[in-house]
């Protein structure tokens, strides 16, 4: 929209130094030209804006695999692979071989992460453990995760087990296992068996060391949280006891 408000008055300026009559010439062409910038609304500075943002910003190329959502949300679709580029719109490829057109400038007010330009892939696999495991189950199911990542050095690079938080009232604690991949990130079929095959290895393992965890029928209550509930309680009687006297 600023381009053309200059080129029109550029333009002005250069038909008032040739002495073109003002009112024979540039009055009719400014009505018209009104009437068009009028009934196109917003159409111009879009496709001048999307337009600027693929060529000067250059997200993706053609053959690129990205995820697209709105800022702060997470992505409504699989990632997409950049087919086409046009001035106006982008031709992307769904998981599912659809074929899906967004305009450019609806694309530079979006999220976008760009797969094939990205490093190797973190990704988080979240393992639920009985709270009445002992110690020593843990420690080995942490060890034999690091090593069958080193074993499976063409999938995974390195790995991370930590203990994030505890669920006394479900009876678990929460292991995230953090693995790096070695794939890239654009190839996702690779990516997702490793990480499959990663899944299975877990299951299998805690099967075998009969580590299952079952949700307790009664929540489990510590000292701190019944001490708590009883002041409480205790509170709640002493505001309730004015009212009914």
């Amino acid at each position: 929209t600023c381009i053309c408000v200059w080129a029109f008055m550029l333009g002005f300026v250069f038909i008032i130094v040739w002495g073109v009559d003002v009112n024979l010439v540039v009055i009719p062409y400014i009505s018209v030209i009104g009437s068009v910038i009028v009934l196109m609304g917003r159409a111009p500075g879009d496709i001048i804006s999307g337009a600027l943002y693929i060529l000067l910003f250059r997200p993706y190329d053609i053959g690129d695999r990205v995820t697209i959502s709105h800022p702060g949300e997470k992505a409504d679709l699989w990632s997409l692979v950049v087919k086409q580029i046009d001035v106006v719109r982008t031709h992307f490829l769904t998981s599912h071989g659809e074929l899906l057109l967004i305009e450019n400038h609806l694309l530079r007010n979006m999220s976008m992460v760009n797969l094939s330009r990205s490093g190797p892939t973190t990704m988080m696999i979240r393992v639920q453990t009985p709270v009445v495991t002992p110690k020593e189950r843990m420690t080995e199911l942490v060890d034999c995760i690091n090593q069958y990542v080193s074993e499976k050095e063409p999938d995974w690079i390195e790995v991370d087990c930590l203990f994030s938080s505890t669920d006394l009232s479900e009876g678990h604690l929460n292991l995230d296992v953090w693995a790096t991949c070695r794939h890239p990130a654009a190839d996702i079929m690779k990516v997702f068996n490793a990480k499959s095959q990663l899944v299975l290895f877990l299951h299998a393992y805690m099967q075998s060391a009969n580590i299952e965890y079952v949700r307790p029928l009664q929540p489990f209550i510590s000292k701190t949280s019944e001490m708590l509930n009883f002041a409480e309680r205790e509170s709640n009687n002493r505001s309730a006891a004015p009212a009914s006297s």
